[in-house]
């Protein structure tokens, strides 16, 4: 079987504890079986600057590509949309430099 190549966007962050508890486990056990796995998520800043070392040597380990942009409540009501067209534009942009087998959303 050909390696599988993954995109998996999550609106939440990898540096938010659910991102660090659920989302990593689960993709670095299947990149050991040898999807090739790229994330894309949405970070709080000061998760990210909290957390980034940790979860990127996790990444690495893991040899997990990351890509992310970062999370936004202004203004309020639009920024979610707002955040989520950040988001689409740099996951059609990912899209296009790599030919993704298989594209997952993960649902919030």
């Amino acid at each position: 079987m050909a390696q599988k190549c993954v995109l998996y966007i999550s609106y939440d962050g990898l540096t938010d504890p659910l991102g660090q508890s659920q989302i990593i486990p689960y993709l670095s056990g299947l990149s050991v079986k040898g999807y090739r796995i790229t994330i894309l998520s949405n970070e709080k800043k000061e998760n990210y600057h909290e957390n980034r070392a940790v979860v990127e040597k996790k990444l690495l380990d893991a040899n997990i590509t990351w890509k992310f942009t970062f999370y936004s409540n202004k203004p309020p009501v639009v920024s979610s949309a707002f955040g989520v067209r950040r988001m689409r534009k740099l996951a059609s942009f990912l899209a296009k430099k790599e030919a993704f087998d298989i594209i997952h959303c993960r649902s919030i």
